[in-house]
């Protein structure tokens, strides 16, 4: 379901869309701090990977 997204909306997921993927806000914040994960605004992330 993560991947139907991110392919869908050209890498970006906000973090309701990354819940419902069973992603939990620990796994969405590591992303972030890694920097595969990039803030776009409040709550919208740009996977890196695109």
């Amino acid at each position: 379901m993560l991947s139907d997204y991110l392919r869908r909306q050209d890498g970006v997921i906000t973090d309701e869309q990354a819940r419902a993927a069973g992603l939990s806000r620990r796994s969405v914040q590591r992303r972030v701090q890694s920097g595969q994960w990039r803030r776009c605004g409040r709550g919208v992330y740009f996977v890196d990977d695109r």
